[in-house]
């Protein structure tokens, strides 16, 4: 008899019903690198470093950092994901690999895996490493967050991974 009142009241009139989606932070600034070939939006409160051959782009706070690099076109996308693969697994503890699913990146046809670790600080993180080939360039992307950052950071950096335009 309990057990039919929890399911009536569960599924009945009064039963809550789930939060709205959470809206977008807004991508309010742009950054580009014509030197790589690598350019979009981002959030208000991130900046982002040009330097030879790539761009960094990092949260204020230091809950997200994305770095974009170009290589030339010495190795393909998926030498590219391997190689810094195996830079993580030698620097970072406790690392374990999942596919990503997304096969482009800023246009381009892409590789990628997610890399869950722990630094030296034994903080664990999230790590997304994408490579995509261009036409003249490849390049690599590597996405940090710390493994229990706020949703809202997560979703920002997604999104200006998601934005990202590389026309190499």
């Amino acid at each position: 008899m309990l057990a039919a009142a929890l399911i009536v009241t569960a599924c009945g009139a009064h039963a809550r019903k789930p939060p709205p989606p959470a809206a977008l932070p807004p991508l309010t600034q742009a950054f580009a690198n014509p030197a790589i070939g690598a350019s979009g939006p981002l959030p208000a409160d991130w900046s982002a470093i040009k330097a030879p051959g790539f761009v960094q782009l990092r949260a204020r706070d230091g809950n997200a950092l994305i770095v974009i690099a170009s290589s030339g076109k010495s190795r393909s996308a998926s030498e590219l994901v391997a190689t810094w693969v195996a830079t993580i697994r030698k620097t970072y503890t406790s690392v374990t690999l999942e596919r990503a699913v997304r096969a482009r990146l800023g246009g381009l046809p892409a590789h990628s895996q997610v890399v869950y670790g722990s630094n030296r600080r034994k903080v664990p993180l999230r790590i997304l490493v994408a490579g995509a080939s261009g036409k003249r360039v490849n390049y690599v992307l590597e996405a940090f967050t710390a493994l229990h950052v706020p949703l809202h950071d997560l979703v920002e950096a997604q999104q200006t991974v998601y934005a990202l335009r590389l026309t190499g």
